[in-house]
C-alpha cells in the first residue's frame, strides 16, 4: 500500500514520553482567517479535522481524557505518536518518517481505531516540504484513505513567519486561500501539540 511503504523501513523506536491530555480552549473556524468558511466540506476535512490542522499552524490534534506516548528513533528523532485510552486502548497512532539524517519529517502518516477494537477506520499521509534558505514547511500533500489528495502551498512574507497557504485539488483546480499561516516548530514537541477540550455536558 502507498501509504504505508514510507515506513517499513523504520528504525527501532524507543520509549520516549508519557502524559496526559488536558484541557485547552480548541482552534475555532473563525480564527483560522476570513476565507476558511468559503472553502468545499471535502476541502476543509483535509486542512483542518480532528486528528490535526494546518491553520493557522501545524499543530496534532490530542483528544480529552486520553494519554500520549512518544517514540523516537536512534537519532533522538519523534518516530511515532501512540494515543491511548485511560484503559490502555489505542484510539490513534502517528508516524513519521525523514529523509536520511534530516531533523524535519518530510511524512507523517495519521490513523484512527474504532473505540473498543483495533479496527482501523480513517488514515491521513501528510507529504512536507520546506524552503531551503529558512527550512519553513512551504508545501504539503495530504492524502486521504481513497488516495485522493489536496495540495497546500504557503508564500511567506519577507523576514515574516506567517504566510498565505494557496489549496489545489487533485486535478489542479483551485480549492482557496488561507491567510495569517504560521511556520511550525519541528524541534519543539509541546509546540506540535494541541490538546481539545472536555465537550460540554447538557443543560
Amino acid at each position: 500500500m502507498r501509504l504505508a511503504s514510507l515506513f517499513s523501513a523504520a528504525a527501532a523506536a524507543f520509549l520516549g514520553f508519557v502524559g496526559p491530555v488536558t484541557n485547552a480552549a480548541p482552534q475555532t473556524l473563525g480564527e483560522l482567517g476570513p476565507s476558511i468558511a468559503a472553502l468545499d466540506p471535502a476541502v476543509m476535512k483535509a486542512i483542518d479535522n480532528d486528528m490535526y490542522t494546518l491553520s493557522p499552524e501545524f499543530k496534532i490534534k490530542l483528544p480529552h481524557n486520553m494519554v500520549f506516548v512518544t517514540n523516537k528513533d536512534y537519532l533522538d528523532r519523534l518516530s511515532s505518536i501512540d494515543i491511548l485510552t485511560i484503559q490502555g486502548d489505542r484510539a490513534r497512532k502517528i508516524k513519521f518518517a525523514y529523509w536520511g539524517q534530516e531533523k524535519k519529517p518530510m511524512s507523517l502518516y495519521f490513523k484512527k481505531y474504532a473505540p473498543d477494537t483495533r479496527a482501523q477506520v480513517e488514515s491521513t499521509m501528510i507529504e512536507v516540504r520546506y524552503s531551503t534558505v529558512r527550512g519553513f514547511p512551504e508545501y504539503y500533500k495530504i492524502y486521504d484513505s481513497d488516495d485522493d489528495y489536496i495540495e497546500a502551498t504557503v508564500k511567506y512574507g519577507k523576514l515574516s513567519h506567517t504566510g498565505d497557504m494557496t489549496l489545489n485539488r487533485k486535478d489542479g483546480s483551485p480549492a482557496g486561500t488561507l491567510k495569517g499561516v504560521k511556520a511550525c516548530k519541528w524541534d519543539k514537541l509541546a509546540s506540535l501539540l494541541e490538546f481539545t477540550s472536555k465537550p460540554s455536558s447538557a443543560q
